[in-house]
């Protein structure tokens, strides 16, 4: 498993760069100019210069580049330029709102997991049965309803009309313990549903496939239990391909999160990331960016050391 993990490592730090340049170049492409979109078309050209010095923009790109990554491997990525006055560096920020951004998405994760697991095995033990087409109807509703509509939607049944639930705002689980849980039900659900309908569909088409293969059947044919063939033999292989779209989707659920923190006034790095891009604060965009993509690389690392679990013929591959 080592060399696995060392392999992966060594793929990981060279695209990290790569995409670290990238991400650095895309404010290149933007149009006009940051320093005059910050402080306005009406300012003096003294503090337009001012803002250019602040943000480095009046040193060549290769320099300004290699003087960001080594500030950021280091944990620096600059002071933000337009909520400077909070006293506070976009790191300081990030480190703020990163665990309520995970929190969204780690509870959507935990929702997929304890929707698919059952939906998918019981629709692919039985093909056709009365579990596999409430499964199918579920995921195909998840798949087909946007998830800032499906918040809506649940905001207004379990928060507006009834009062069951707390219509927006996040609690600190030190605070409350109970008072957090409340306030992030609604949010797993509509950040996990198209997660969990996705995995389920995936999970299902799996076990209907490996159920039908021969060592299944021999399986069968030696006397084991539906719980021992399913749980032990089918159940592992099938997995695979389920966990990949799972895992991805959360990936994706870190970026998804934009929205949901809208819907429910959550202060997390999806509403940070989204007034930056309003105010244009170029530290905390390359900041917020390289976050989601190191938390992006993370989870296909973490993907490749489930196969190697899962499958011990990846390790070796």
């Amino acid at each position: 498993m080592l060399p696995l993990i060392f392999r992966r490592l060594a793929f990981v730090i060279p695209v990290l760069f790569v995409v670290s340049f990238l991400v650095f170049s895309l404010q290149e492409l933007l149009p006009g100019d940051a320093a005059v979109a910050i402080v306005g078309q009406d300012a003096p050209p003294e503090q337009v210069q001012h803002v250019r010095e602040a943000m480095g923009l009046d040193k060549p790109f290769f320099t300004r580049y290699f003087d960001w990554v080594s500030n950021a491997v280091q944990g620096d990525l600059g002071e933000t330029l337009v909520f400077s006055h909070k006293g506070e560096t976009v790191s300081g920020q990030i480190s703020e709102r990163l665990p309520i951004t995970l929190t969204l998405a780690v509870g959507a994760l935990v929702f997929a997991v304890l929707v698919a697991v059952p939906l998918g095995v019981l629709g692919g033990m039985r093909p056709g049965g009365w579990a596999d087409r409430f499964g199918r109807t579920i995921s195909t509703l998840g798949i087909a309803i946007p998830s800032f509509w499906l918040a809506m939607i649940l905001v207004l049944v379990f928060a507006v009309n009834n009062e069951w639930l707390p219509v927006a705002g996040y609690v600190p689980f030190k605070d409350s313990p109970t008072e957090w849980f409340s306030h992030l039900i609604l949010p797993w659900i509509s950040l996990g549903m198209f997660l969990a309908a996705t995995t389920t569909r995936q999970l299902r088409q799996a076990l209907v496939d490996v159920l039908g293969s021969p060592y299944v059947r021999t399986a069968w044919a030696k006397g084991a239990g539906p719980t021992r063939v399913v749980a032990k033999h089918a159940l592992k292989n099938a997995a695979i391909p389920a966990t990949t779209v799972l895992a991805v989707g959360f990936a994706y659920a870190l970026g998804g999160t934009v929205i949901v923190e809208q819907i429910f006034a959550f202060r997390g790095l999806g509403s940070y990331f989204l007034e930056a891009v309003v105010y244009r604060d170029i530290p905390v965009l390359l900041g917020v960016t390289m976050v989601f993509v190191v938390g992006f690389l993370l989870v296909t690392l973490l993907l490749d050391i489930v196969y190697g679990l899962l499958n011990p013929r990846v390790r070796v591959s």
